[in-house]
């Protein structure tokens, strides 16, 4: 049967479901992140100073908090307030980037965690003494310690199961109030990554962003 083209279309009710769903879980590691330089202009002798200062804070790090690690990231040689990049070293102050994780047990609470900062303010404090203390002296600075969780991603099921739960339960209000007879989700936005935001010691929110509208035919 052909439609009048003076039929209207019926009409049609929207609602959306938006902002990021959220969950609180334990932080399971510290980060701390670090930058190092030292004014040694041959640098092979410069990567032998960062390599010997950094094997020692690890064996240190690790008799302390076992089950850490020192993390070595970037090395460049700066000069003039500019970076430049160099594989095999080149004109400058060389720089090496890294950071210092230390895992936490879901099963400690405050206090022990607490502890871990303490242990790890004696050592960083120690590495910039003993930086001060070599020839050339080698300056590090350590930045403030990250409570995280090592792998937000693996909680993004959970997310998204947290999120549909939502949308169904913002269905299910809709339906009961009559407005319409159906509520059915017709698109969703590609989620984008699980991101994490720390609130204390033993709390770290994850995100993930999703939104999808909700659409209905009213009768």
């Amino acid at each position: 049967m052909i439609k009048s083209s003076s039929e209207k279309p019926p009409a049609r009710l929207l609602l959306r479901d938006a902002g990021p769903c959220s969950m609180i879980v334990r932080p399971d590691l510290v980060r701390v992140g670090f930058s190092a330089r030292v004014e040694e202009p041959d640098s092979g002798k410069a990567v032998a100073l960062f390599e010997a200062a950094f094997t020692a804070l690890t064996r240190e790090l690790g008799a302390a908090l076992p089950g850490s690690v020192v993390v070595m990231r970037g090395l460049e040689w700066q000069a003039d307030g500019k970076s430049k990049t160099r594989i095999g070293g080149g004109d400058g102050v060389p720089h090496a980037t890294g950071h210092l994780e230390v895992p936490l047990a879901d099963s400690m609470g405050y206090w022990p965690r607490a502890r871990v900062l303490a242990t790890l303010n004696i050592l960083t404090h120690a590495a910039v003494t003993h930086g001060h203390a070599r020839k050339p002296a080698l300056e590090v600075a350590f930045g403030s310690p990250l409570l995280m969780v090592r792998d937000p991603e693996a909680h993004r099921a959970a997310l998204i199961q947290r999120w549909l739960e939502r949308v169904r339960q913002l269905a299910d209000l809709a339906e009961a109030s009559h407005v319409c007879g159906s509520l059915q989700l017709r698109e969703c936005s590609a989620p984008g990554p699980v991101t994490q935001h720390s609130i204390s010691l033993e709390e770290t929110e994850l995100r993930l962003s999703l939104d999808g509208p909700l659409t209905a035919d009213l009768a």
